[in-house]
């Protein structure tokens, strides 16, 4: 668009760099399978197509375990925690426990978290780090390392991106050949000349509020947004400041599924998680699907990995907030994003399902859903996740309500749509932030048991 600045206007070039210049707004990534919704009178719902495939080429061998274990980055905290006993979902013994803050540096953008399934069985994969009987009394919370602001970017030097796509391919026994980081110095000198030629810069004329904001466009449009690494077998390795690492393979994937078969699709993510999440550190990948449908009532596929040997806090972390997901194509590609753990503040005492249930059902509940949960018995599933804030990781169930007729008459037949309601999992004697009541009276069966 900017190669055509010296044919418009001054007020439509203003407006053009504003809007490119402006950060879109972030909502928290749904990680597993949710469809999201974008429209005024409709629900729009949708989710991504996964067809997966064998790669047609193993690993090289290699792979060095200090490339895993960097890549691994919790990998030290873990053995701490458990060491100490923590991460384990047992009562912690003593309290004494921090304070921390549930708040949020995304919104609810644009859309809603929901999803479109033909039966109530099919809201939850087939497999997840917690058996919904067999909750655990209490979870790790845990600091954010590396919060993400509400465009999705974190804070990432230009050595660490590059450092960040060397160490992917030294763990999957990948020599690189160059590293290029965008944006380019000469980018960012033609960015300031267009916010400099748009009066898009800080001035002495601006409020302080206007200077603020100027500045936080302008950094945000010079900060290093990604580095990539081609590989001398043909593979690109992409790593981006929200955190998350593209592999783009030279040989992709053979035997490419369409996702029809739920079956198949399940065994060749399994068989490709244990080859690429063995290499990238995991000591025992489980792999899991998850089926929803499109407005056509086609089945669409998606998937989720976590180590199964790793504490239960951190396998729900990586399961909630984490990818490591194949997608096929010419060139197959892997995308791998670990979530940004810190520092443990403790073991947390959880609430009850039943006591989650009837926050939700008096409204306080994070959702992106623009409808209130009228009745218990509208509540189809719930899954104990985590959710990552501006200051940690923290756990929190996920309720899947039906949503009601409106909500409903763009489903194909024998379909339903089922919006994601979050409440804390930890209770608010600990937790600042607590969402408030999303509507203004509490649903009709707020008293109702789960």
């Amino acid at each position: 668009m900017f190669r055509a600045i010296g044919e418009v206007d001054e007020a439509m070039l203003q407006d053009a760099v504003a809007a490119a210049a402006r950060p879109v707004k972030r909502r928290m990534p749904v990680r597993f399978g949710a469809g999201l919704a974008t429209a005024a009178c409709a629900v729009l719902l949708a989710a991504a197509v996964l067809s997966v495939g064998m790669p047609m080429d193993g690993l090289a061998s290699g792979g060095t375990q200090q490339a895993k274990d960097s890549l691994q980055s919790s990998g030290a905290a873990a053995v701490q925690e458990k060491a100490a006993g923590a991460g384990d979902g047992v009562a912690p013994e003593n309290g004494g426990l921090p304070g921390f803050s549930l708040e949020e540096a995304g919104g609810a953008g644009l859309g809603m978290e929901a999803v479109t399934v033909r039966s109530e069985s099919e809201l939850l994969p087939t497999a997840w780090p917690v058996d919904g009987e067999e909750m655990p009394v209490s979870l790790t919370v845990y600091e954010n390392a590396r919060p993400a602001d509400f465009t999705g970017a974190r804070e990432y030097t230009q050595e660490e991106l590059c450092a960040l796509v060397r160490q992917m391919a030294a763990a999957l026994g990948f020599e690189v050949e160059s590293v290029e980081v965008s944006p380019t110095e000469e980018q960012r000198r033609a960015t300031l000349e267009r916010f400099e030629a748009a009066g898009l810069l800080p001035s002495e004329e601006d409020t302080p509020e206007a200077a603020a904001e100027k500045q936080a466009r302008l950094d945000y449009n010079l900060a290093p947004a990604s580095a990539g690494a081609v590989c001398t077998n043909g593979t690109v390795i992409t790593a981006s400041r929200g955190g998350g690492v593209s592999i783009e393979l030279a040989g992709g994937f053979d035997a490419a599924l369409d996702g029809g078969d739920a079956q198949a699709y399940a065994a060749a993510v399994q068989r490709l998680a244990d080859e690429y999440g063995t290499a990238l550190g995991m000591q025992a990948p489980q792999a899991a699907v998850r089926a929803a449908y499109a407005f056509d009532g086609a089945l669409r596929l998606t998937h989720a990995v976590w180590d199964s040997d790793a504490l239960l806090a951190q396998q729900l972390v990586l399961a909630s907030c984490g990818q490591l997901s194949f997608s096929a194509g010419e060139r197959g590609t892997i995308f791998y994003e670990q979530p940004q753990l810190g520092r443990a503040l403790g073991e947390y005492p959880l609430i009850s399902q039943g006591d989650a249930q009837a926050l939700l059902l008096q409204g306080r509940c994070l959702t992106s859903v623009p409808y209130a949960v009228q009745s218990a018995a509208d509540i189809a599933a719930v899954q104990l996740c985590y959710r990552e804030g501006s200051e940690v990781y923290a756990p929190w169930y996920r309720f899947w309500v039906k949503l009601p007729e409106e909500a409903q008459q763009n489903c194909a037949e024998g379909c339903t749509v089922y919006g994601a309601y979050y409440v804390p999992a930890v209770s608010g004697d600990f937790a600042a932030g607590i969402p408030a009541a999303q509507w203004s009276c509490s649903a009709p069966a707020a008293q109702d048991s789960p």
